[in-house]
């Protein structure tokens, strides 16, 4: 939705996504994004391992600011976690962060229902998921993090939507059966 909400404003608006080896055993990321036309489009890989205390959290603002950008836009909603509500109530919808990034969140006081019914009147392409567990689930194109209940949440969705990726990334990284 956020996307195609700036590509309204701007259809020549770069986009940039951030892709990890494991990303295509997530979800099908690669056939979405092969859906939307005319995208400026730059493909990050980042190569992190699968189990880090260093994230995307911390990986996305390096890269940006050592690549001149100064602000960007984020999906963030309140409704999505208690954590993001209290985040996004206390600053706000644009936030210049402290290591000086300005984080735009237009979709900040959107309901999954609006995320839903803007999905389905505009034709947007959307991941596997979506399509099985419905517009309430929270996704991801990595399982990088350090937190337990962050990859565990993610496998056991993908063990639901795929369970032929499932397994092919369980054997990729075997380290992952710790947390299912």
């Amino acid at each position: 939705v956020l996307l195609h909400l700036v590509r309204e404003f701007d259809p020549n608006k770069k986009v940039i996504i951030f892709c990890y080896e494991k990303t295509e055993l997530l979800d099908n990321y690669e056939e979405t994004i092969a859906k939307w036309q005319g995208l400026n489009l730059e493909k990050i890989f980042v190569d992190l391992p699968i189990i880090s205390s260093f994230t995307e959290r911390d990986f996305i603002p390096q890269w940006a600011l050592e690549n001149g950008y100064h602000a960007g836009f984020v999906g963030l909603r309140k409704e999505e976690s208690r954590a993001r509500f209290l985040t996004l109530a206390k600053y706000g919808a644009y936030y210049e962060c402290a290591n000086g990034l300005v984080r735009i969140c237009p979709l900040m006081d959107w309901k999954t229902r609006d995320v839903a019914t803007y999905i389905l009147q505009n034709d947007i392409p959307t991941l596997n998921t979506y399509k099985v567990t419905g517009f309430n689930t929270r996704t991801t194109n990595s399982v990088v993090s350090e937190k337990a209940h962050i990859i565990s949440k993610q496998l056991t969705i993908l063990k639901k939507v795929d369970i032929k990726r499932y397994y092919e990334l369980l054997n990729k990284y075997p380290e992952l059966r710790n947390f299912v």
